[in-house]
């Protein structure tokens, strides 16, 4: 579960109601949610990943080999 809103230099940042977003995803039965840095929330049964941009999401989710890098193809969903 991935939560969180993208600013236009590639920025993660934190959205509304984020404890309660991701209080939801564990009861539904998720067990890992990736979020901005700067959300400062545990959940219980939740292990919660805080990442600062969106390549490092990507690197986190095993999309992109460094978390500097993510290609413009990957981003705009386009063939390499």
């Amino acid at each position: 579960m991935v939560c969180g809103e993208v600013g236009l230099a590639g920025e993660l940042r934190q959205v509304s109601q984020t404890a309660r977003r991701l209080t939801e995803a564990a009861r539904l039965g998720f067990t890992t949610a990736i979020v901005p840095r700067s959300a400062a929330v545990e959940v219980p049964g939740l292990e919660v990943i805080r990442v600062g941009t969106l390549a490092e999401a990507l690197h986190t989710l095993g999309l992109v080999n460094s978390p500097e890098f993510a290609p413009r193809s990957l981003l705009l969903n386009e063939p390499l």
